[in-house]
């Protein structure tokens, strides 16, 4: 049947035992969206009804959404930009049944104006049990979020944000069309952007983070012949 048109990106994320979950934003209404779907082993899908993440919002802006799943919680985390006056940095915990999705108590980060995001990415740290959200331009920074509880009762707490862009400090409105992963073998993790303050090269940047606090690499220039590049990491 007819399904919410969606805006230019979409975002995935799986349990690794066949339920994944597919977030976006709506083309011309700006609302998010959630739909979960399971793959039997022949690899056909079965998909459920798409949710409203929140009725009335206005995200207002593709690719701003990103999604991962939290193994300690067994809940998926949904996050993204949110206009109602204000910017915030909202994200969800999702909890779920077959292909029935439940969106819980939302908390919001990053409330002011000038510093909404965009352009998100996210990461999960299977041995600390958190999670690292790139808040994209013109924000320009890295988050934890944790839970606790579990399934519909889990709830999240958003730590510290730490600017992460090439120079580290409050100007940062230059991480954009990132991507982000978390190496579980050794301890750290990676992001790519397109860096609107250099020439929009597609740069990476290594990071490591301990008790909320981010430690960060230096920023590395993946193609100087390559300005405007959107590249992605996995």
């Amino acid at each position: 049947g007819t399904q919410p048109k969606p805006q230019k990106r979409m975002m995935i994320a799986d349990n690794g035992s066949g339920t994944f979950a597919v977030g976006w934003v709506t083309d011309s209404t700006t609302v998010p969206y959630i739909v979960l779907g399971t793959a039997n082993t022949s690899g056909v899908i079965t998909w459920g009804t798409p949710v409203v993440i929140r009725a009335g919002e206005h995200s207002g802006y593709e690719g701003n959404q990103y999604i991962y799943y939290d193994p300690d919680a067994d809940i998926f985390v949904y996050g993204n930009y949110y206009y109602d006056g204000a910017d915030y940095f909202t994200h969800y915990p999702v909890s779920y049944s077959g292909t029935v999705p439940t969106v819980g108590t939302p908390v919001e980060s990053l409330p002011r104006a000038s510093w909404s995001a965009k352009y998100n990415a996210c990461a999960y740290n299977t041995t600390d049990n958190v999670g690292y959200v790139l808040a994209g331009t013109p924000s320009g920074r890295l988050g934890t979020v944790t839970s606790s509880g579990t399934g519909a009762s889990a709830t999240l707490t958003v730590g510290n944000w730490t600017w992460c862009g090439n120079t580290g400090v409050q100007d940062n409105a230059n991480v954009k069309y990132s991507s982000m992963v978390y190496d579980n073998t050794n301890n750290r993790g990676t992001f790519m952007f397109q860096d609107l303050d250099n020439s929009n090269y597609p740069t990476v940047r290594a990071y490591t983070e301990t008790g909320g606090t981010f430690t960060l690499g230096t920023p590395l220039v993946l193609e100087s012949t390559g300005s405007g590049t959107v590249m992605s990491i996995a």
